[in-house]
């Protein structure tokens, strides 16, 4: 049973995967990143348009899927 942490992954190997809404927007090696994860982020939000009701998922091989919905802000 999890949480766990592994040790036995390769992160310069591992593939990275976005999805919004289940279509499959990056895909690109980890060790291939030039920038750290906040750059990355801020660059993909300039061409993926993220809308409430939108669901984001990013997977790392070996690592896992992290899965969020877009929800508009509070008083907006």
């Amino acid at each position: 049973m999890g949480p766990w942490i592994t040790n036995s992954i390769d992160p310069i190997k591992s593939m990275t995967r976005v999805k919004k809404n289940g279509k499959l927007e990056a895909e690109f090696a980890t060790g291939d990143m030039i920038f750290d994860t906040t750059d990355y982020i801020v660059a993909t939000a300039r061409y993926i348009m993220l809308h409430p009701g939108d669901t984001i998922e990013i997977s790392i091989d070996g690592v896992g899927t992290l899965c969020n919905e877009v929800v508009e802000e509070a008083g907006l």
